[in-house]
C-alpha cells in the first residue's frame, strides 16, 4: 500500500521547513535546501485544490517557503524559476485571489485568507525580482544577478495587469469604507510593482494600465491614515516632497492641497516618460519631462 500524504500532513511539513528557514541558522538550512522542483510540483497541486479551505492554508505556506529559500539565496531563485511553469502557478495564485477577494458575498474570514494568500504571492515576485547583493561573482568580479531576467519572466506571463487590477481593488476597499483592512496588501503588490518596472517597454504598460492613476490616488487614501483620529495636525512640515504641514494656527483638519509627490505623477503623460538623467553622461541632467 502506497501512503498519500494529506493536507494536513503537508501543512506540518511546511511549518517545520520554514521554522528551519526563519531560525539563527537560516543561512545554512538555505545552503542544504534542494527540494526546488518538489515545491514546485505541490504549489501546482494545491492551486487545483481550490475547494480544500487546507489546501489554501498550504499554499500559503509553499509561497513563504520559497520566500524564505531565496531570500539573498542566487541559486535558489534561479532554479525555482527554471522549474515548468513555477512564474506561471504563481501568478495564477494572484488571479484566482483576486477574483475571490472581489466576490460581494465575502465574509471578513475568506477576505482574509485570500488577502494573505495574494499577499504571500506578491511577496514572492518582490524576492524573485529583487536584486541582492548576494556575493555570487561572475567574471571580472561583477556580481551576478537574475533579477533583471525574472522580472522580464513574470512580465512575459502578464504579471502587469494583475498587479494593476489588485492595486485597483485595494484603493476601491479604502474609498468603500469596508472594514477590511487591505493595507498591507497595498504595500506587497507596491513592492511588486517597482521590482517590475525595469525598462521602458515594462513601464508604458504599467502607465497604459492605468498604475500612475492608482499610485496617485492610493497617495491621496493613505496620506494621512498613520494620524491618530481626532488629533491636532502638528506645526512643522513632515518630509519634503511626500506632505505638507498642517494649517498654520495648528488646525485640527488636514490640509487641502495635494502632496507634492501626487502633483508630480498627477503630470505624467505616458508618451512623455523619458529618463531624467542622462545614462551615457550620468553627472548630466536631462531636460525635465514632467
Amino acid at each position: 500500500m502506497i501512503y498519500s500524504p494529506s493536507s494536513d500532513d503537508c501543512c506540518s511539513a511546511l511549518k517545520c521547513l520554514n521554522s528551519l528557514l526563519k531560525g539563527p541558522r537560516s543561512v545554512d538550512f538555505q545552503g542544504q535546501f534542494v527540494a526546488f522542483e518538489d515545491t514546485a510540483k505541490c504549489l501546482q497541486k494545491f492551486i487545483k485544490m481550490d475547494h480544500d479551505p487546507q489546501a489554501k492554508i498550504c499554499l500559503k505556506f509553499i509561497l513563504i517557503l520559497v520566500h524564505l529559500s531565496c531570500k539573498g539565496n542566487e541559486r535558489a531563485k534561479v532554479t525555482f524559476m527554471r522549474c515548468k511553469g513555477f512564474a506561471d502557478s504563481i501568478l495564477t495564485v494572484l488571479r484566482n485571489c483576486l477574483q475571490r477577494l472581489s466576490l460581494p458575498e465575502n465574509n471578513e474570514e475568506n477576505f482574509l485568507q485570500h488577502q494573505s494568500l495574494c499577499q504571500a504571492a506578491a511577496q514572492c515576485i518582490v524576492t524573485l525580482c529583487k536584486y541582492e547583493d548576494s556575493g555570487n561573482k561572475g567574471e571580472g568580479g561583477i556580481t551576478v544577478s537574475s533579477a533583471h531576467d525574472h522580472a522580464q519572466t513574470f512580465f512575459r506571463y502578464g504579471a502587469v495587469p494583475i498587479l494593476s487590477k489588485i492595486n485597483k481593488f485595494v484603493q476601491e476597499e479604502k474609498i468603500s469604507g469596508n472594514k477590511n483592512d487591505a493595507t498591507s496588501l497595498a504595500v506587497a503588490s507596491m513592492q511588486a510593482t517597482r521590482v517590475l518596472a525595469i525598462n521602458d517597454e515594462i513601464v508604458q504598460v504599467f502607465v497604459a494600465a492605468g498604475t500612475l492613476v492608482n499610485i496617485q490616488n492610493t497617495l491621496r487614501i493613505y496620506r494621512y491614515s498613520w494620524y491618530p483620529s481626532g488629533a491636532r495636525w502638528p506645526h512643522r512640515p513632515g518630509p519634503p516632497g511626500c506632505m505638507r504641514s498642517g494649517a498654520a494656527s495648528g488646525g485640527a483638519a488636514p490640509p487641502a492641497t495635494p502632496c507634492r509627490a501626487s502633483n508630480m505623477l498627477g503630470k505624467v503623460s505616458p508618451t512623455r516618460l523619458k529618463t531624467r538623467y542622462s545614462m551615457s553622461s550620468p553627472g548630466r541632467r536631462d531636460v525635465d519631462t514632467t
